[in-house]
């Protein structure tokens, strides 16, 4: 063997040795400290109550050995506030372990797994919305620096987990209604610059039957303006008129309808840069007050934001209301602007549109004289073929391109204008000129 080949294996092998001759004696010591975890137990219960600000027992504490490091396990957790017995926070058991690798790498302890089951906590939302605690008062700051927001950089490496729990809401902002999540399940693991969440909840029957949310997040997890992330929520069997009791505030939640609902957000930069949505939704009423109902409202949506602008999709949308059902649908939409308000470019097309079915969206609108003469003239009619695109500057004649099939068009009369029933028609229009040819 070459002496240089000679040296790299002597200096492997001799690294080799040493970790094992060190995670040997990390083993042994804990080995022997095992027989004397239950003499600790008050201790640890101590330095626990001063690290949450309450009163924290354990009923068993033990001590294991498992293949990635030692594990402390605990069952019956109890926190409560000094001299009350009245647990505020409950969990059948738990376990801690350390990271053996990390902390033999950094040569100081290292926290690897935290596994919490069968947790009880009761939370109280005041009329203003903000969450608290059930029956514990948090003492009031002394200053402005204990008033300063939670800092997600503060979560320690690691990884954390709730299993098996139950968390129940008791809401006075919506006339003291109580909301009980079972089957709850939150894992997040935070490792340097990555933040990943995940979890998981039978919701109430009023409010649908599932709740999955998903969260990763990249880069400094305290500088949000250097954020790369995803979000994303499931809402099983969701029942509209549930959210919108349980949430008033929210006024374009729907009345009434159920269904599936999906929504994804993608951050760059701490900036919101795209969003997907997936809706299938069945006997949809928009308002307490109107008759109308979206008897299937099914389809995916996509939007992405551009350096320049945005761009839009929706794809497989489906809609059945009066009896009358849409064709797959798809619609795209882009708009682009250059700088210092220049260049705007708009494009838009779609296969089919049923005016009857979308002038009713327009109630989750903000108020605005638009939306006034929509209601107003509350256009009816099928259009098919349509398309629409427009690019103009300042101090620059526009150009522009408009398209579309006309069926059973009808337009409420206004103040000072007429309407007109049931006209078909095809349309074609830019900027050098149009044509309207009515079909009799």
């Amino acid at each position: 063997m070459k002496p240089l080949s000679r040296k790299i294996w002597n200096l492997s092998a001799g690294f080799v040795v040493g970790v094992v001759i060190l995670m040997a004696i990390i083993v042994g010591m804990f080995r022997l400290a095992v027989d004397h975890v239950p003499e600790y137990k008050q201790q640890i219960e101590r330095l626990a109550s001063e690290a949450i600000g309450m009163q924290v027992t354990l009923d068993t504490i033990d001590a294991r050995m498992r293949f990635l490091g030692p594990e402390l396990f605990f069952t019956g957790a109890t926190a409560s506030r000094d001299g009350d017995d009245s647990p505020l926070l409950q969990a059948q058991q738990g376990r801690v372990s350390m990271d053996l690798i990390e902390t033999i790498r950094r040569r100081r302890l290292t926290l690897g797994r935290v596994i919490l089951s069968g947790v009880s906590v009761e939370l109280v939302r005041d009329t203003d919305g903000r969450l608290s605690l059930a029956g514990y008062t948090p003492r009031a700051p002394v200053n402005d620096a204990e008033t300063e927001k939670f800092d997600a950089s503060k979560i320690p490496n690691g990884a954390f987990e709730l299993r098996n729990s139950t968390l129940l809401i008791d809401d006075t902002r919506s006339g003291g209604r109580r909301w009980t999540l079972t089957g709850l399940r939150i894992a997040l693991e935070h490792r340097g610059d990555s933040l990943e969440i995940a979890g998981s909840a039978n919701l109430p029957e009023s409010l649908g039957s599932k709740i999955l949310f998903e969260a990763d997040l990249y880069g400094p997890i305290g500088e949000t303006d250097e954020l790369d992330g995803r979000f994303y929520a499931d809402v099983r069997d969701v029942v509209f008129s549930g959210w919108r009791e349980a949430f008033p505030r929210i006024a374009k939640l729907p009345a009434s309808g159920d269904g599936d609902l999906a929504i994804w957000l993608f951050l760059t930069d701490g900036q919101l840069s795209q969003v997907h949505a997936r809706a299938d939704l069945n006997h949809v009423q928009l308002n307490d007050d109107t008759s109308f109902e979206y008897q299937k409202f099914t389809g995916r949506a996509e939007w992405e934001k551009k350096i320049s602008g945005w761009n839009a999709r929706i794809s497989n949308l489906q809609i059945e209301s009066n009896d009358h059902s849409w064709p797959e649908t798809q619609i795209n939409l882009e708009f682009t602007q250059g700088a210092a308000d220049a260049d705007i470019v708009v494009y838009a097309d779609a296969n089919y549109l049923r005016l009857d079915d979308l002038v009713p969206l327009a109630d989750l609108l903000p108020d605005s004289q638009f939306k006034t003469d929509l209601n107003r003239f509350a256009p009816e009619g099928d259009v098919t073929n349509f398309l629409l695109q427009y690019s103009g500057a300042p101090d620059q004649q526009a150009s522009f391109n408009v398209q579309a099939d006309l069926a059973r068009l009808s337009i409420h009369p206004g103040d000072r204008t007429p309407g007109f029933r049931n006209m078909s028609a095809t349309l074609r229009a830019s900027q050098s000129g149009g044509q309207l040819q009515v079909n009799t």
